[in-house]
């Protein structure tokens, strides 16, 4: 969130941020104090003063926004059963996960997709490659540029409705704790952090057996099932039920969550049977490459 210092504001406290008057301050919470927004300008971050700022409103950030809400909001439905909200409707929001950032959450067909807004100093925003100054710029760019990888979703304002007013900010929450949009699951898992440089190709289902018998609510059988892949990239876990693993490391995989996130479990490079003990979960699909079908255990 972009804010125009109205004054000049020399710090008292240690923790404070220095700033000059007409220049651009980047809110990153908003509910530090009752006074004070914390904000960030050129690599420094610090408290600063609300009355010295102007923070021009933006329909699509709702602040104190849960993830839950933020699906409420974008999967509501009229009278008749129809979505109210097209594809790319979003709202901005502070991550539950990670205190200070933010994420951005957009309604695509009868999901509700989350994407994190990455930091990295001395001051750029992203969410795949692209960098940018602002979040405000970040949004503006994939109004035109899709937010999704290969697929076109283009983010759009949301459209005016009974239970939450005109405007993303507008009305609290009063709707239901959790109205969700892929059949009894709570959304769609955050993208894991990106990179740049890897593609990925479409390779004919093989004929190996489909790796469980029965899957976690959330997870089904795809194309993919049975096919073999290898990470490109360390990846470190965030949650208990991912799977981390180092580069080369080779992965079966079991099932899709979404296209983002894949269940797989971890084989062994010479035979292509699992690892004992087994070690098996959930990992972003960016982070490894698909391997020919005859790659894997000698098939």
């Amino acid at each position: 969130m972009e804010a125009k210092a109205l004054h000049s504001f020399v710090p008292e406290n240690s923790d404070e941020l220095a700033f000059r008057e007409g220049s651009t301050v980047y809110i990153i919470n908003m509910d530090e104090e009752p006074s004070w927004y914390r904000g960030r300008q050129n690599g420094k971050e610090g408290l600063v003063p609300k009355n010295y700022l102007r923070l021009d409103p933006n329909s699509w950030f709702v602040p104190n926004c849960s993830r839950l809400e933020a699906e409420a909001r974008l999967a509501e439905k009229d009278l008749t059963g129809n979505y109210i909200q097209p594809d790319g409707a979003f709202i901005l929001r502070h991550s539950e996960n990670n205190p200070g950032s933010f994420s951005i959450s957009v309604k695509e067909g009868v999901f509700v997709l989350h994407f994190r807004v990455f930091y990295e100093e001395p001051g750029s925003y992203f969410i795949w490659t692209s960098k940018f100054s602002s979040i405000n710029k970040l949004i503006d760019h994939h109004r035109h540029s899709t937010i999704y990888g290969l697929r076109t979703l283009l983010l759009k304002d949301c459209i005016r409705s009974e239970n939450f007013g005109p405007d993303g900010a507008g009305s609290p929450y009063k709707g239901p704790q959790a109205t969700t949009v892929n059949n009894g699951n709570t959304g769609m898992r955050n993208q894991a952090a990106p990179f740049s440089g890897v593609s990925q190709r479409s390779i004919p289902r093989t004929d190996r057996a489909p790796a469980v018998a029965q899957l976690p609510p959330g997870l089904q059988t795809s194309d993919k099932t049975g096919h073999i892949c290898v990470a490109l990239f360390d990846f470190r876990p965030d949650f208990t039920e991912e799977m981390g693993f180092l580069r080369g490391d080779m992965i079966e995989i079991l099932a899709e969550e979404d296209e983002n996130w894949w269940l797989g479990r971890m084989i062994n490079h010479k035979t292509g049977l699992p690892l004992e003990p087994l070690t098996q979960g959930l990992f972003p699909s960016n982070y490894v490459k698909m391997l020919p079908s005859n790659s894997a255990g000698g098939k």
